[in-house]
């Protein structure tokens, strides 16, 4: 048998755990996790020596041109990618939050 305390302790245990997955979703949200430039740079100059490396020691006919604008290109695109999607909630690929607020987290 429950009583009319129970029931208010009840509902109001149900409020708070709404808001408290309202305020998860928020900070989920919110939260900025980036690349560390010092990473991206240390990355981005490796690369550079490597292909300026590369295209120093190579033959030069089309056929190397041609590949390490390819490579350096494909490296470029992935170097991006990694980049937008540290951050997931802005960029070019884009989580949707719509859907965010009014879920209930298995509530």
């Amino acid at each position: 048998m429950e009583t009319d305390e129970q029931h208010a302790l009840q509902s109001q245990a149900a409020v708070a755990s709404q808001d408290l997955a309202k305020r998860r979703w928020l900070v989920i949200e919110q939260s900025r996790t980036s690349l560390p430039s010092a990473l991206f740079f240390a990355l981005v100059f490796w690369l550079t020596l490597l292909f300026l490396g590369l295209g120093l020691f190579s033959p030069h006919n089309k056929t190397v041109l041609v590949m390490l604008i390819l490579c350096s290109l494909s490296v470029s695109i992935a170097i991006f990618l990694i980049n937008d999607l540290s951050h997931p909630m802005r960029g070019v690929i884009e989580i949707s939050s719509g859907s965010m607020p009014d879920s209930r987290c298995g509530l």
